[in-house]
């Protein structure tokens, strides 16, 4: 029996995220295909579920000093014999490319949006871009979770050569399609999923559901603008918030519409997940949601932080409950041509095996 490839998967930040399920997906659908290594923090939400998957988690100290980290990731794909690295995050992937410096092994990495989406400094904005840029010199080659990812990464000076876009993906049997049912005059029901951060709009959202009183908000999720929701909802009395779900099916099964404001997304993977389920979405026409959702088809697009075009795209589809079936059934065939777990897995294989010598 031929040996399994060793893929080592090095993730640098082990909390709530795409990037992380995204890595579990793959350890998920892969290990019985080759030896799957995680390297990533010793704590996090998702550590002990990447133990039950993979062949083995090596927890580190990713806030070590530079040059410590760069040595110990050296050190393990050494150590452990790793014929292909695949990073995922900005700090991941910087320090993977130059580890495997003169190693011979070839390092994908998945940025998952992280650059724009969190909102770097203008200083440390250009210094991860000429680091972009130098690592792009190395053997290392970017999976783009969208096209929007891709244009920013040239803009950067990395080589068309040297990116291709993969989108992440969702598991269309995990999540059913589930038919929207609603008819007008009822309660509709909208739900967000999703960090709390206001970098995917949440504030906006508050805005909105001030204006649409007669609509119900499920807000699922945790992050620093909890606090602010909880005291918001002493006014508002159409919004319930809930904790970070692990599985968030129940909560799209009673959603007529899934509202995503954000004000930058690399991809999507909550609206991605909520397409699966059959559910129309309102989001805003940033980064990679375009290619995830079609303006008109799959639900509708508005501008970032402008609450009077989501209030007028939520109650366009209030009176016209025909939409958000159409829109959801719609949503269910893309993600099922385009966006699945399967597209992803095998296209996945193909790119670790043609690194095998």
């Amino acid at each position: 029996m031929d040996k399994k490839l060793t893929v080592a998967h090095v993730i640098s930040d082990a909390g709530i995220g795409g990037a992380q399920v995204y890595v579990l997906q793959l350890l998920q659908r892969m290990k019985n295909d080759f030896r799957l290594l995680v390297i990533c923090p010793k704590a996090g939400r998702y550590v002990e579920k990447y133990r039950k998957e993979a062949t083995e988690v090596i927890g580190i100290d990713f806030q070590m000093a530079h040059l410590s980290l760069l040595e110990t990731l050296r050190q393990l794909l050494k150590e452990y014999e790793v014929d292909v690295v695949h990073a995922h995050l900005m700090k991941g992937c910087i320090f993977s490319a130059f580890a495997a410096v003169g190693l011979k092994k070839k390092v994908f990495c998945s940025l998952h949006g992280d650059l724009a989406a969190r909102n770097y400094q203008p200083l440390a904005f250009r210094l991860f871009s000429s680091l972009n840029y130098l690592a792009a010199r190395t053997s290392v080659h970017y999976f783009c979770i969208s096209a929007a990812e891709r244009k920013q990464l040239s803009q950067q000076g990395v080589p068309d050569s040297k990116m291709s876009i993969l989108y992440n993906a969702v598991d269309t049997q995990y999540f059913d399609y589930q038919p929207i049912v609603y008819q007008k005059g009822e309660t509709l029901r909208v739900v967000f999923i999703g960090r709390l951060h206001p970098s995917k709009g949440i504030l906006t959202l508050l805005h909105v559901a001030k204006r649409l009183p007669e609509v119900h908000f499920d807000i699922v999720g945790e992050g620093e603008l909890r606090s602010t929701i909880e005291q918001a909802q002493a006014t508002l009395k159409n919004i319930q918030l809930h904790p970070f779900q692990q599985d968030v099916r129940p909560f799209l099964e009673v959603a007529h519409l899934f509202v995503l404001p954000s004000n930058w997304e690399g991809f999507g993977m909550a609206i991605a997940e909520a397409m699966a389920a059959g559910r129309a979405v309102v989001s805003t026409n940033v980064g990679g949601i375009p290619e995830l959702v079609k303006d008109g088809k799959g639900g509708f697009l508005c501008t970032p932080r402008d609450v009077e075009d989501l209030v007028a795209a939520i109650r366009r589809l209030q009176e016209k409950p025909e939409l958000l079936q159409r829109f959801g059934t719609h949503n269910r065939k893309i993600i099922q041509q385009k966006f699945s777990l399967t597209v992803l897995t095998s296209r996945l294989r193909g790119y670790y095996l043609s690194e095998q010598s």
